[in-house]
């Protein structure tokens, strides 16, 4: 498994996550995977579920796929772990199947365990 790290996500959440579509895109598709989904909707800018439902949609045709916590987690390809807790980051990071696995840090709280471990290459988005 690839590991990536952006540790100051939290700053522009939108932008940060934006990037990380961009980058699963350009590695053929993925999942942006989160604890609870109103976290990726609030996000994401959808205030309800039709809304959220168009952006899955947009997401979908770029080959990027949402998933959180109670929906079902991804077993294989490229993930992107967008703001979550620290036992969400290290049941991805166990799933063999996962190639590349891009966390976007809320918390140093939830990530740096993990980045003490596994020393995860440090991704920066230009702005």
């Amino acid at each position: 498994m690839n590991r990536f790290i952006i540790e100051d996500a939290a700053k522009d959440p939108k932008a940060y996550l934006d990037a990380s579509i961009l980058w699963l895109r350009d590695l053929g598709g993925g999942t942006v995977v989160s604890d609870l989904k109103a976290n990726l909707m609030r996000t994401l800018g959808a205030s309800t579920d039709t809304e959220f439902k168009k952006v899955e949609d947009r997401l979908s045709r770029m080959g990027v796929s949402l998933a959180w916590r109670r929906g079902g987690l991804p077993h294989h390809g490229n993930v992107v772990a967008a703001f979550t807790t620290r036992d969400l980051i290290e049941e991805l990071d166990g799933r063999d199947g996962i190639e590349n696995l891009l966390v976007l840090g809320w918390s140093p709280n939830d990530y740096s365990a993990w980045m003490d471990e596994h020393d995860p290459t440090r991704l920066q988005i230009r702005e």
